[in-house]
């Protein structure tokens, strides 16, 4: 509903009221408050009577108040009821789309908050191509959402209704942000427990809250005062290595990327050494280092080292050169 739409609609009504106000303050001699009443309850058509005796001319201005005043208002209310009922309807069919939407969707990420961390990590993942769910419970921050066409669900995260909603038991990831250490404890619990298997990562202000979170679930812990600390020492000590990482982020000027990239079973390239897969002669990219499937990592790789099925790969390049690399191998 737009609020210009209903100023427009009231702005007669007031006219109205103005004008019968005034009017019978001139013709009956009426304090403004008695005026403003008889205004009111005439208009309004509440069956009370005249407060006191009218005269002649303003019985007559009572009678065109009724005509004029009582058909505008009319209009006006039924016209506000209308746009109020037009707009939950309108709300009902946008929220059940996407929910229609949401259930279709697999791999997805679930966002929970929408704070200031969460509107910077929302920010990334979309320029990743992310398929992005939010969780959020307030109105103006899914109005926001909505208005911008993202996928969001009104509700609290550790309702165990909002997060089957949200796909919960087919989504890849889940972050909680939230303010609240506790919140994000208890979304991971409930996260947990409606879906075994998915990775979980967590927010925390309080250092002595990751065991906690840990202990709930948590596959991984941001911890926003630390990281901003390590990145204060890397700009201060290492200038140099803190521009490269931002290069390799999300500088899209530079086209520079890093990527960790997971090895099919079924790739062309697996058991062959890194020498023979003749990765960097055919994309252009280069592989930073190697995480086997039991998580052990090879930093710089040499030519002679095995490429195993399920691996994952950090991968330096520009970005054509990373899409090649997803093409052929």
């Amino acid at each position: 509903m737009k609020h210009e739409s209903i100023l427009k609609l009231i702005l007669p009504v007031v006219f109205v009221i103005i004008i019968g106000t005034f009017g019978y303050i001139t013709i009956e001699d009426w304090t403004f408050v008695d005026s403003l009443y008889m205004t009111v309850i005439t208009l309004t058509t509440v069956g009370f009577g005249e407060i006191h005796e009218l005269s002649s001319s303003g019985r007559i201005f009572t009678i065109f108040l009724i005509i004029s005043g009582v058909g505008i208002a009319t209009y006006t209310f039924t016209k506000i009821v209308g746009l109020i009922v037009e707009g939950e309807l309108f709300r009902t069919r946008q929220r059940k789309k996407m929910e229609n939407i949401i259930k279709d969707l697999n791999d997805h990420i679930i966002l929970c908050g929408y704070g200031r961390l969460g509107r910077i990590v929302h920010k990334e993942l979309v320029q990743t191509k992310e398929k992005i769910v939010v969780i959020e419970t307030s109105d103006a921050a899914n109005n926001e959402l909505v208005s911008k066409g993202f996928l969001t669900i009104k509700g609290s995260a550790y309702d165990d209704d909002i997060l089957k909603l949200a796909g919960i038991d087919k989504a890849k990831v889940l972050l909680t942000l939230l303010s609240s250490d506790a919140d994000n404890i208890y979304v991971t619990l409930c996260a947990r427990d409606l879906n075994p298997n998915i990775k979980i990562v967590a927010r925390t202000e309080e250092e002595h809250s990751e065991a906690r979170l840990k202990r709930a679930g948590a596959t991984e812990i941001i911890a926003p005062y630390r990281i901003s600390g390590n990145k204060i020492v890397q700009k201060i000590m290492r200038p140099y290595v803190s521009d490269f990482l931002e290069i390799t982020g999300t500088n899209k000027k530079q086209n520079i990327m890093i990527e960790e990239v997971v090895i099919p079973l079924d790739s062309k390239i697996v058991g062959k050494s890194i020498e023979d897969s003749n990765i960097r002669a055919k994309t252009g990219a280069m592989i930073a280092a190697i995480i086997s499937s039991k998580g052990e990592m090879t930093f710089n790789p040499t030519g002679k080292d095995i490429i195993e099925g399920n691996s994952t790969m950090i991968v330096l390049g520009q970005e054509d050169a990373l899409k090649k690399f997803n093409s052929i191998f």
